[in-house]
């Protein structure tokens, strides 16, 4: 897409809402005080991504300037009978709470107890409402590149923050939020479309 860069990348987003929000869970500061601003302490805690993805663990060394971090892939089905949510604001953050209960259902079995837990979800919302995900292979990938083409959609990312307690037998806060960016994709033709498509951006 020609959305690029860390405009709609889920940590970016992470990191830009701390800027605004209270994050006393921390015990940092109480007012606007940003994630990466804090980076020798956050390196203390555990933090676990719920997340395979390269781009995310990028985002989340190079930009929030974590370290140590483990990635532990949710096997979370994402298959939501989108029939069933209200609207795509719905869909992507039931899914991304699915991911986040996953991870945390897991714990004994992983053998873990972290401090924080990130998990998130991305879509694309088409001009017609429809909720386009991550294309199975090449074809479909051109195919929705050619449907977005011209048009105005938009980026929809869920985060949902595990935050544990420890002075509450260990359970874990649940932060969530969305963060939607519009999307005016320029047309292409057909040899711009495929060499998008394998650029893997």
């Amino acid at each position: 897409m020609r959305n690029k860069g860390l405009v709609s990348s889920p940590l970016y987003i992470l990191w830009k809402r701390y800027n605004r929000q209270q994050i006393d869970e921390f015990g940092l500061c109480r007012y606007c005080i940003m994630l990466c601003g804090h980076k020798k302490l956050l390196n203390t805690l555990s933090v676990v991504l719920a997340s395979q993805s390269p781009r995310r663990q990028e985002i989340l060394t190079n930009n929030l300037g974590f370290e140590g971090f483990t990635c532990i892939p949710s096997n979370f089905n994402e298959d939501i009978d989108k029939t069933t949510c209200v609207n795509a604001e719905e869909y992507v953050q039931r899914t991304c709470n699915g991911k986040m209960n996953d991870i945390l259902s897991r714990r004994k079995e992983l053998d873990i107890q972290p401090d924080l837990v990130i998990s998130a979800d991305t879509i694309v919302v088409g001009v017609d409402g429809s909720i386009l995900e991550k294309p199975v292979d090449r074809s479909h990938a051109i195919s929705m590149l050619s449907s977005l083409q011209g048009n105005k959609h938009r980026v929809m990312t869920a985060v949902t923050l595990g935050l544990l307690n420890k002075l509450d037998d260990n359970q874990y806060k649940i932060r969530s939020f969305i963060e939607c960016t519009d999307v005016h994709f320029i047309a292409l033709d057909a040899e711009e479309s495929e060499a998008d498509c394998d650029s893997g951006e």
